[in-house]
């Protein structure tokens, strides 16, 4: 037995929970549903689009459940599809990363079909096959946002979009310099941090630091002004739990001496928070308000999603810190 395994063994939970990290990434793309809805409203006049807020409350209420997953995989993709080609990048790359969960569980369930296993293990065996998936794209898209900023227009300051979002973010953060002087560091540290993550995620050894990393990093990013950033921010806050749990880890350590309806109450919350940033974007537009007044409040109702998430991981990230990464990170 390796030493990962006998470091592990006195604190693997039973099997009842084998299907816990299912549930915290169903949970976590549940809310990234929530975010951008709030950053994209096209929700609120199509049919596809009511379907997948009901799709949404499903999972997020039952997110064990495989039926739940498929049927908000399935509203999810249906409805983005038909936005096509008017989506930004980020819900393209998730519109992929749904495809590849929806082909793993037909076909991890269609290939356990006649072996009957219990249903918390074939949940935890859908997960486990989703999390290489997951993390390749992951390393994927972020080697090919550096790609495709290596070109002369990106490194000239004078027409950088590195250069002019900051401009953008100091005038929103005035707390944030905006000189002459930031405008190289600027570019180049956007280089190195979008280079250093997928670097990070690869190395087991470093996963645990680089989600820390892309954390802060992605917190950074989503105080920019500009519609929709806030919600790629928390698609990848949602994402980043496959580098931190296997099946064999219960992500919900940090709750896990909440009574049940004490769950029930906290996700009745996050609907009551999901329903009135709504209400009050709605209210924004109708008074006059404006597109700025609507992105602020779906950007702090993004801020208590995120920070349940971290509040999730921190476990997890305190546990492991800098040293090399735990047991669960040898299984992508």
């Amino acid at each position: 037995m390796s030493e990962d395994t006998d470091n592990q063994s006195d604190t693997r939970p039973s099997t009842y929970s084998l299907d816990a990290s299912l549930g915290c990434i169903n949970i976590g793309i549940a809310t990234a549903s929530f975010i951008h809805m709030l950053s994209f409203p096209w929700w609120m006049s199509m049919i596809t689009g009511q379907l997948l807020l009901a799709a949404t409350l499903l999972l997020l209420f039952f997110p064990r459940s495989i039926l739940a997953l498929c049927l908000f995989l399935l509203f999810s993709l249906t409805f983005w599809f038909q936005r096509l080609p008017f989506v930004p990048n980020h819900i393209f790359f998730e519109m992929l990363i749904h495809a590849s969960m929806m082909g793993t569980v037909l076909a991890v369930t269609a290939c356990n079909w006649k072996k009957h296993l219990p249903s918390v293990e074939l949940r935890a065996a859908i997960y486990e096959q989703m999390r290489p998936v997951i993390t390749s794209s992951l390393i994927i898209m972020y080697l090919f946002t550096v790609l495709h900023k290596l070109n002369w227009d990106f490194l000239n300051p004078a027409v950088s979009c590195a250069v002019s979002m900051h401009k953008e973010l100091a005038a929103s953060v005035p707390i944030i310099p905006s000189s002459e002087w930031t405008q190289w560091p600027t570019i180049i540290g956007t280089l190195f941090i979008e280079l250093a993550i997928p670097i990070g995620l690869w190395w087991r050894t470093t996963r645990v630091a680089t989600v820390i990393l892309g954390l802060l990093f992605h917190w950074f990013l989503a105080l920019h002004p500009h519609g929709g950033i806030y919600s790629f921010s928390h698609l990848l806050y949602a994402l980043y739990a496959v580098f931190l749990f296997s099946s064999h880890d219960n992500p919900f350590q940090i709750w896990q001496r909440i009574p049940k309806f004490g769950v029930l109450a906290a996700k009745l919350a996050a609907v009551f928070v999901f329903g009135l940033a709504c209400f009050l974007q709605i209210h924004a537009y109708q008074t006059g308000g404006g597109f700025l007044i609507a992105n602020a409040i779906g950007f702090y109702a993004w801020l208590l999603f995120a920070l349940w998430l971290t509040a999730t991981y921190a476990p997890m990230l305190r546990k492991a810190g800098w040293r090399s990464a735990p047991e669960p990170m040898g299984r992508p």
